[in-house]
């Protein structure tokens, strides 16, 4: 398991995601403006790539995240690090972690 390099903050929010044309449903758990933590029904192996939609919440836009890699894997939940995201979603990220925890 790798070391995160940001703070993660808890969530209770869904996620869809994507690994070429096959996307599945997932539930949020935590999130921090370099990954996110996932939970599966299903296993995803680490180094996947995958593309994810992101809902944190119902006064919130959905995030789209381009790519993330799984960086660690067990029964039932993910890892994830962001390796690709648009400078909107970027931005959305920052406020929403800011007005959880401060800057």
């Amino acid at each position: 398991m790798e070391k995160r390099r940001t703070r993660r903050v808890a969530v209770n929010g869904s996620a869809l995601l994507m690994a070429g044309r096959v996307g599945n449903g997932a539930t949020l758990l935590n999130l921090s403006e370099g990954g996110c933590g996932l939970e599966l029904s299903w296993l995803m192996p680490p180094d996947a790539r995958v593309a994810l939609h992101l809902v944190i919440s119902e006064d919130q836009p959905p995030m789209f995240i381009n790519e993330a890699r799984v960086c660690w894997s067990t029964a039932g939940r993910i890892g994830t690090e962001f390796l690709a995201l648009s400078d909107e979603t970027r931005q959305q990220l920052r406020e929403w972690l800011r007005s959880r925890h401060g800057p």
